[in-house]
């Protein structure tokens, strides 16, 4: 079964200059609600084509501009999922609380140290959870991919873009106590384009390019796919995350109240705590045909992200027949796609 999550596109269009009207979002959320899981608001970034400005007053300003339209939206019969900045003020975070929103979205700042990232991450699930660290609340992260983000939080949802951008490498498990462990993945380098790093296929030892082989081998994937594709590389990192997500899935996380005493405002304590939510990972996709859709249907993805941004420019059945359908329709094939079906099989070996 596919699962859907609408993103506004509203950083699509904050980063091309241009605005998104939120009446004409509604509608389009109102046409298909039936098959989304959920859909973000339509949140206000500061800055403008693409340039951050994080000024106070600026951050002041997106932050409460986001609020009201979330009050549109909801006086025009819609729950999306708000989203709450890295920046803004606390007082932000503590009201969507206090509102008693079922779902809360988190965004970080990109290219900032990690430390800073977590810290800022235990300051908004300390509000975000009670004493015991039960979830007040559906968690959704955008831009937490890193595996120090992951297994901390209880996140319920978090979003993957990972697994489109191929830098020539895959990720494969560490070893515990005899399991594969997928929390804290190592990076191994396979295609003849990045010979120049260090963790590179050809340079390892001869008994850990046998665990590469071997770990590839339980994913139905071949080394020879690794190193000549970039679809077998896609096709490893789905399967990376396929089996992180279950790993996780098996054992809810508690937030660990790690910091106590961070000045933030109170939150309503009367909100009665949720069930610890099964873990999923959302796939980012997009309306464009590519190798990776194919990929992510064989590997038996159910949870997609789409962007408003995209589907305003499709057909209204679009939804539908990918709901139906998967990512990748049979009705809309392309020369490329049909090309690496080709390739997939062609290229599956049991070794170089």
């Amino acid at each position: 079964m596919t699962v859907l999550m609408l993103d506004s596109g509203a950083f699509g269009a904050w980063a091309r200059g241009v605005e998104i009207d939120l009446k004409t979002y509604c509608r389009f959320i109102k046409r298909h609600r039936e098959h989304l899981l959920c859909y973000v608001n339509l949140d206000f970034l500061p800055g403008n084509k693409g340039v951050v400005v994080r000024t106070r007053e600026a951050m002041e300003k997106s932050a409460r501009l986001s609020y009201e339209n979330l009050q549109r939206m909801h006086d025009m019969g819609l729950q999306p999922v708000p989203v709450f900045h890295m920046g803004e003020d606390w007082k932000w975070l503590a009201r969507l609380v206090e509102d008693g929103e079922p779902y809360i979205g988190l965004s970080r700042f990109y290219r900032i140290r990690l430390r800073d990232v977590i810290t800022w991450l235990d300051q908004c699930f300390t509000m975000m959870t009670d004493k015991d660290g039960k979830p007040l609340c559906k968690v959704h992260g955008f831009g937490v991919g890193a595996p120090e983000l992951i297994d901390r939080y209880a996140w319920t949802t978090r979003d993957s873009t990972r697994w489109t951008i191929n830098f020539g490498d895959i990720a494969i498990p560490k070893q515990l106590n005899g399991s594969y462990d997928y929390s804290r993945p190592i990076e191994v380098y396979v295609s003849a384009e990045s010979d120049h790093h260090s963790r590179q296929f050809a340079g390892l030892h001869e008994l850990e390019k046998l665990y590469v082989r071997e770990w590839l081998k339980t994913q139905g994937i071949s080394i020879y796919e690794v190193v000549n594709t970039s679809v077998g590389r896609i096709k490893a990192y789905v399967q990376y995350y396929m089996r992180l997500q279950e790993q996780l899935a098996a054992g809810p996380q508690l937030f660990n109240h790690r910091t106590l005493s961070l000045g933030m405002p109170p939150v309503n304590s009367k909100r009665k705590v949720m069930d610890l939510p099964t873990f999923k990972i959302v796939f980012a996709a997009t309306t464009k045909r590519s190798p990776g859709h194919i990929v992510t249907k064989e590997c038996g993805v159910t949870h997609y992200l789409l962007s408003y941004w995209d589907l305003q420019k499709e057909d209204d059945d679009y939804i539908p027949d990918f709901m139906q359908n998967g990512p990748y329709s049979s009705r809309r094939p392309t020369y490329n796609v049909r090309r690496i079906k080709h390739l997939m099989e062609e290229y599956f070996y049991d070794d170089l």
